[in-house]
């Protein structure tokens, strides 16, 4: 288990978690970025809307933060994500590994800029290779 594997307890029941697991984006230059890929993400029915995804989520972007990873990516429901600091990863000019974007392909940067330059197809499955990190 890492500092990014997350659960949420009450009276000793796991009733969430979330996992962010170590990612790339790889650009036309095969120059590799390290980010992280946000999922599985879950909060059990009769406890949601009560914050506890919330507190999952942005304890887990500060672990991010402190571990100095740039970003995180996440297919998901952007009326949730986005008002989490979410944004469409085309904007960053991403896309997925198979070159598409939709709306629930999105991306968070850590700092202003952090995801500048950081363009290409995204990999969620990181092989270890040329990885660049900022």
């Amino acid at each position: 288990m890492s500092r990014l594997d997350l659960i949420a307890i009450f009276e000793k029941e796991i009733v969430g978690h979330i996992i962010s697991t170590r990612a790339k984006v790889r650009d036309s230059q095969n120059n590799e970025h390290e980010v992280l890929c946000v999922g599985p993400f879950a909060v059990l029915p009769k406890f949601q809307t009560k914050g506890i995804g919330s507190k999952l989520l942005n304890e887990s972007i500060i672990v991010a933060q402190e571990l100095d990873y740039i970003g995180m990516i996440l297919f998901g429901n952007p009326d949730y994500y986005h008002r989490f600091g979410f944004r469409n990863a085309k904007e960053y000019g991403m896309t997925t590994k198979d070159d598409q974007n939709f709306e629930p392909f999105m991306a968070l940067e850590f700092q202003d800029n952090g995801l500048c330059g950081v363009k290409g197809r995204f990999f969620d499955r990181l092989r270890l290779n040329k990885i660049k990190r900022h």
